[in-house]
């Protein structure tokens, strides 16, 4: 793991964490895991689609939390929107 920190999704504690895989599939470039309150993001992506698949991720983790059953392309859509908000494209320092 390359680097960890704690969010909070709708009043749950998630562990974030950089990977340099996840399920040996590279495909795969997030997962969340609502019962474990983990997302994993793989790291070798570049800055924006780090934070665009973050969005995407915490999408499945508040829409498990709220029980709504959402389709993949909802997801992807819903977290392609909102990382489009300007204010939240913010750069690392």
């Amino acid at each position: 793991m390359k680097s960890a920190w704690k969010t909070t999704i709708l009043g749950k504690t998630f562990t974030v964490s950089l990977v340099d895989e996840i399920d040996g599939d590279e495909a795969i470039v997030g997962r969340c895991n609502p019962a474990q309150q983990r997302i994993r993001i793989r790291s070798d992506q570049a800055e924006d689609m780090l934070l665009e698949t973050l969005l995407h991720e915490i999408m499945h983790a508040c829409a498990e939390a709220v029980a709504v059953e959402l389709e993949e392309s909802d997801v992807v859509r819903l977290s392609a929107a909102l990382y489009s908000c300007s204010a939240l494209q913010v750069r690392r320092a």
